[in-house]
């Protein structure tokens, strides 16, 4: 019997090719790639929209977020206390 060691971890996905942006509403042709020019940027895929920037909350206050530098939780700013906040849904 052969006791060779078998390796315990599983075989890495193999990357799947993409002919278009996987952006909600994009559609953009990728190149192979899984974002097209524009959303390969971490920034770009960040933003939000307008409509959806109009309807968001702060989490701790309840009032409006507004964009602003990036942080961990994203870049949205409590328009109240002026903090960095996660923030929910209207």
């Amino acid at each position: 019997m052969n006791s060779e060691a078998s390796c315990c971890f599983p075989p890495s996905p193999i990357q799947k090719k993409h002919e278009f942006c996987t952006v909600k509403g994009c559609g953009k042709a990728t190149k192979g790639k899984q974002y097209c020019d524009k959303h390969l940027s971490l920034d770009e895929r960040r933003k939000l929209s307008n409509q959806l920037q109009s309807h968001i909350r702060s989490d701790c206050c309840s009032a409006q977020c507004v964009s602003g530098k990036a942080h961990e939780n994203g870049e949205q700013y409590c328009k109240s206390c002026k903090e960095a906040c996660c923030w929910k849904k209207a």
